[in-house]
């Protein structure tokens, strides 16, 4: 994100909007007002950016990119998990999460398309899971080691819910509260080694399997605790994919 602040333009000159963009916006018969535009985005980013703390990836927390609406549904399948019998397990729920579209870029010049999560090499793009699994398990471990805080899910509650919500959240403070200390310094989950198999219990599980070609990442767990991990898995697996895009594409 700096690099790509930094590289916006300062002056109206030695750089043009594409064509195509020019149309999209209407603009192709006022190309100064165009490049106005530009020139305004470029001056309150490259101000804007400068606010932005230094976070690195080791200081997230399993909440970091879900939202209230996750945490609504959270606490709902708590209270599923919560009204069945004392002997059974938590209700389990497992997703799966892959690349239907594998993203395009210019290498060299030509358009080509990232296949690092696609099992096999292919003369139709560039780069196989193979090639990156490593880092790739490497990185998704780290992702899994982020822990829910007490703190956090309260702060989230407190500023997701203005005006009405106040009075339902009074009313769930103790579903609420049974529900926090759940999570309370849990990890989002566990990567499996390859070809290990899920196994029951109250822990989520990620383990990353072959289908259809292509490489498929599959999370088990309680429902209440796998609802957290879908879009921190997803987050993940797209800026995995845009680092590789600006490593290998063309500047």
């Amino acid at each position: 994100l700096m690099a790509a602040v930094a590289a916006l333009p300062s002056t109206k000159d030695g750089w043009e909007i594409p064509a195509a963009i020019l149309k999209h916006a209407g603009l192709e018969d006022d190309v100064p007002r165009a490049k106005a535009y530009v020139l305004a985005f470029a001056q309150w980013a490259k101000s804007a950016v400068n606010s932005l703390p230094d976070m690195t990836s080791v200081s997230f927390e399993a909440t970091d990119f879900n939202d209230y609406y996750k945490v609504v549904m959270s606490r709902i399948q708590y209270m599923y998990a919560c009204a069945e019998d004392s002997t059974a397990q938590f209700p389990q729920c497992c997703f799966q999460s892959q690349i239907r579209r594998p993203p395009a870029f210019m290498k060299g010049g030509h358009m080509t398309t990232l296949r690092v999560f696609e099992s096999a090499a292919s003369s139709a793009g560039v780069g196989c899971f193979a090639d990156v699994e490593v880092q790739y398990r490497r990185e998704l471990r780290v992702v899994g080691e982020r822990r829910f805080r007490a703190t956090t899910l309260r702060t989230l509650l407190s500023c997701a819910a203005p005006g009405p919500f106040e009075q339902i959240e009074a009313r769930l403070s103790e579903v609420t509260e049974g529900w926090i200390a759940q999570l309370d310094g849990r990890s989002l989950f566990t990567l499996l080694d390859a070809g290990e198999s899920f196994s029951p219990g109250d822990d989520v599980q990620v383990r990353i399997e072959e289908q259809d070609g292509r490489a498929v990442v599959l999370a088990q767990g309680p429902w209440f605790r796998v609802t957290f991990v879908e879009t921190a898995m997803l987050q993940h697996m797209a800026t995995f994919m845009t680092q590789a895009v600006c490593t290998q594409g063309d500047a």
